[in-house]
């Protein structure tokens, strides 16, 4: 563990350094996540993920202007897992996740490099967002403009499956969105290729957001790929808001060839934290999967938090379940 927090602060010295001599700013920012996990994974059979143990991942962000319509971006991630009897707990992995450029191109603001990239509300496409050794990396182009009363956004590179796991995908695709009163609608596209496979497989989506009186947000997508049977997934959330809480139901229902499991956001592979019963070994694709997911947050104050996470997921004509829970605190700064 010390070793996570030693790595990512010799990291934020080392980048402000680098600012200085360049003779410009450098902007710091990140959080530290202490979180418990408990995994019971007899989805489709499985017995081989059970276990219990804590993870530290740390994260410093860093951000320069290069001039007027050009930043650079960088991201140093360290996870950490120890305290329990699971495979792989006990190592550490640190890496510069992600990097690259941001600027302006006339109605256009591009960004180049390895990044997090989502599409529509990430059933389609969801990569990024966590840490090292855990993320897919999308090594690519993204591209957004506002046309009119829509908000849109056109990405195109390369996904790697993260995990751990070999092979990556070629992505190209788009999403856009607008306000109708109150409610948020959208629509997303994308064409994905695995290495090595002749043809394309496309995926579409439509997504609605919505606030519910002062307290409530609804928000769905529905995706569908060019698969010829199971081709159909869904998620329907909805969260509610008091003071300094909130508590979040979300409910998920993927078919196996709707969205690609390592790369979508409900995908078999990326949405548990660790259980691999929803997910087709043998054929390496995604079993037909359902379940509910409850997040609980707590903002303690404007820097700490407290967050409990618990998945009950099956996968469809499999016995067993996949169980997990997640919980811990968060420090941002």
């Amino acid at each position: 563990m010390k070793k996570s927090i030693v790595a990512a602060l010799a990291a934020s010295f080392i980048l402000s350094i680098a600012g200085t001599a360049l003779a410009f700013p450098v902007e710091f920012n990140g959080d530290f996540r202490l979180q418990g996990r408990v995994i019971n994974d007899k989805a489709g059979g499985s017995q081989g993920t059970d276990g219990s143990w804590f993870q530290l991942r740390s994260r410093v962000n860093f951000t320069g202007a290069v001039d007027e319509d050009t930043t650079f971006f960088g991201r140093f991630s360290v996870r950490n897992n120890f305290g329990g009897a699971q495979t792989g707990t006990g190592t550490n992995n640190g890496a510069f996740d992600q990097y690259g450029i941001k600027g302006k191109a006339g109605e256009w603001k591009y960004s180049l490099g390895r990044q997090a990239v989502s599409l529509g509300q990430g059933t389609i496409v969801s990569t990024g967002s966590d840490a090292v050794g855990v993320d897919n990396k999308f090594d690519g182009a993204i591209l957004s403009t506002k046309s009119g009363d829509f908000d849109i956004n056109v990405i195109g590179g390369k996904i790697n499956n993260g995990n751990g796991y070999s092979g990556s995908r070629e992505v190209y695709g788009f999403d856009a969105s607008t306000k109708v009163d109150k409610v948020t609608v959208g629509a997303a596209y994308a064409i994905g290729r695995i290495d090595g496979s002749v043809g394309d497989t496309k995926f579409w989506g439509i997504n609605t957001s919505a606030p519910v009186g002062n307290s409530i947000n609804l928000s769905t997508e529905y995706v569908k790929s060019n698969a010829d049977t199971d081709n159909s997934a869904y998620f329907v959330a909805g969260t509610y808001s008091w003071k300094k809480d909130s508590f979040t139901v979300q409910y998920n229902n993927v078919k196996k060839y709707a969205v690609d499991p390592f790369n979508s956001g409900i995908g078999s592979v990326a949405y548990p934290f660790m259980g691999d019963g929803l997910f087709d070994w043998d054929n390496g694709e995604n079993r037909d999967y359902k379940g509910f997911t409850y997040v609980y947050t707590h903002s303690i104050n404007k820097s700490l938090s407290f967050h409990a996470i618990y998945l009950d997921l099956e996968a469809t004509g499999y016995t067993g379940s996949d169980k997990e829970l997640g919980a811990g605190l968060v420090w941002s700064f």
